[in-house]
């Protein structure tokens, strides 16, 4: 008979005893982090700090989780599947065996192993190495804790000006962290990064996820806030590569935005006023918006919306046609645009700014459309 996980994560405990707390209340959501290391302890409460709630709420444990510097033991069992990146055509990212009661996770780039249980989870191994895999993990109970609140989970950025958000969606490579930070040249609030949780009408209240936007080399060459930050020989190195291969490059790294813009523009909790699909084409011209409803993304649904997979638990996937099913039962009624024609991430800034922060978009019409509303510079 084999060990449940939940006995497994005791034994872990045991065996490394998580002592330092470290905070986590994020948009009303507790998680109840433990773990056995200083330097640990200090990272993760530094990266979380800027995404804490204030003052005056609750302070209910949530959902425990033990982040263990200690020695992760290779599963020799034959795995149950494995899990790679680009829709599964890419390198494996997670190779994931199914236990008793739940399952244990093998990170296989950090090498960080995850058992995850109904009542808690642990991570375990060189977490100090691997801190960005951590938050990871972190936030994926996060983001399961607000889905059984009844949140959809969206593959998009978003950011919100005066406290009515947009959804920035698009196919993988099609620039929704750039196009967020753009925005907020253009004095949006950052809300979220890679995932939006989003809740049913009419509030259509979001959270965002509580991480910094991951830029890739690309995005840090052309923003200027960002190449401003680059030093001379490394903006020499990257504009030397040729654009594909610059867009393949694998040197992503965090934007901490009270670094990049001050305090006080997160904006974690907020309302979902619109949408954005990104279909444009780098290099095509001129940019063009148009109108559109949510059941047109149908065909994008794998690129748009997210299962909780792998920390979803045994038996707790849904299909596809589902999961769409339901985000058109949330975001039917929120008015959407479909971006087309040339990438121009400071003009899509102008138009959202223009429509979320001052309420200034074209009439709605059922067919393509240019904006002549947003031509030159709005600031």
């Amino acid at each position: 008979m084999k060990t449940d996980i939940d006995a497994i994560i005791a034994r872990i405990r045991e065996r490394c005893p998580p002592l330092l707390r470290v905070p986590f209340r994020v948009g009303g959501v507790p998680l109840d982090l433990w773990t056995n290391s200083e330097d640990v302890q200090r990272e993760l409460a530094a990266y979380y700090a800027p995404f804490q709630d204030g003052p005056g709420t609750d302070d209910r444990a949530g959902f425990r989780i033990s982040i263990l510097e200690g020695k992760a033991d290779k599963i020799v069992e034959r795995p149950a599947r494995l899990r790679r990146a680009r829709g599964g055509l890419g390198r494996i990212k997670e190779v994931i065996h199914d236990v008793p009661g739940g399952r244990i996770i093998e990170k296989v780039s950090s090498r960080l192993m995850v058992f995850a249980g109904e009542k808690e989870w642990a991570i375990l191994g060189r977490v100090a190495d691997g801190l960005h895999a951590a938050v990871n993990v972190v936030n994926a109970a996060y983001m399961r804790a607000c889905h059984g609140r009844g949140l959809l989970i969206l593959h998009a950025a978003a950011v919100a000006w005066e406290g009515r958000a947009v959804a920035i969606m698009g196919a993988p490579g099609a620039g929704k962290s750039t196009a967020a930070l753009w925005c907020m040249e253009e004095g949006a609030d950052y809300v979220t990064n890679d995932r939006l949780l989003v809740g049913p009408p009419p509030e259509s209240a979001v959270l965002g996820v509580p991480k910094h936007p991951r830029i890739n080399p690309g995005t840090r060459l052309t923003h200027p806030r960002l190449l401003a930050r680059l030093a001379p020989e490394e903006r020499r190195r990257l504009a030397a590569l040729p654009m594909d291969e610059l867009v393949r490059l694998e040197e992503k790294e965090d934007a901490a935005i009270e670094a990049l813009y001050g305090p006080n523009r997160l904006r974690i909790p907020t309302r979902l006023a619109g949408w954005v699909f990104l279909e444009w084409r780098f290099g095509e011209a001129p940019l063009t918006a148009s109108w559109a409803a949510f059941d047109v993304l149908r065909p994008w649904s794998g690129d748009i919306l997210r299962a909780l997979d792998p920390y979803d638990g045994p038996g707790g996937e849904i299909g596809l046609e589902e999961m769409f099913g339901r985000a058109d039962a949330c975001l039917s009624r929120i008015p959407g645009l479909r971006i087309t024609g040339g990438a121009d991430f400071p003009r899509l800034a102008r138009i959202l700014r223009a429509w979320m922060g001052m309420g200034a978009p074209p009439e709605i019409v059922p067919t393509r459309v240019q904006l002549p509303l947003f031509s030159g510079d709005a600031r």
